[in-house]
């Protein structure tokens, strides 16, 4: 990594720690309640993306038919050939970010500006894009991984003892079916 790019980094983990502040209501929600669902996650290869769309084919499964919309952030400047954008799905690359990594898309300011009852955010480590993304969603209720970034950006933190895909669905899976919004909510 380069000086620039580490720059850039800097910078852009500097803007995240204002957006912090931004105040907005948040409302739990569980699975069965929860109409809308916004997923962020960082496209790596074309197995991370099958893994996501099963994903979203399981919640609609298990829960029933929900709204359900993944960004998907791939660190390019152009597409992949693998990606397919759907009604479900959009992507944001490179070439959609400013100077420090901050969404400038379009894509990216309507799922920001969504009021998704759940977003679930699946990256893997410290992505500012998808940091942007979390941080200044309108979502209700943001749950994500256990980690330092996310402790100021979720609501609901979920600590993973195992490494591995499928160890941290079962752990979303569980806890956000143990929430009883309606007790949090009123």
């Amino acid at each position: 990594m380069g000086l620039i790019n580490k720059i850039q980094i800097a910078v852009g983990n500097y803007q995240l720690k204002k957006e912090v502040a931004r105040k907005r209501d948040v409302h739990s929600c569980n699975w069965i309640a929860a109409s809308s669902i916004g997923i962020l996650y960082k496209i790596d290869d074309e197995r991370s993306l099958k893994h996501i769309k099963w994903y979203m084919k399981e919640i609609k499964k298990r829960y029933g038919q929900k709204r359900i919309f993944a960004l998907g952030y791939l660190d390019e400047k152009s597409p992949a050939t693998y990606l397919s954008h759907g009604l479900d799905q959009d992507y944001i690359f490179k070439k959609d970010l400013n100077w420090f990594g901050k969404p400038t898309s379009k894509v990216a300011g309507k799922f920001i500006g969504d009021k998704f009852d759940l977003l679930l955010d699946l990256t893997e480590g410290n992505c500012v894009p998808l940091r942007f993304t979390l941080l200044r969603s309108r979502a209700k209720f943001k749950v994500g991984k256990h980690t330092a970034e996310n402790e100021l950006a979720c609501d609901l933190l979920i600590g993973v003892q195992e490494d591995g895909w499928n160890h941290y669905m079962e752990q979303l899976d569980k806890y956000i079916g143990m929430i009883n919004a309606s007790k949090f909510n009123s």
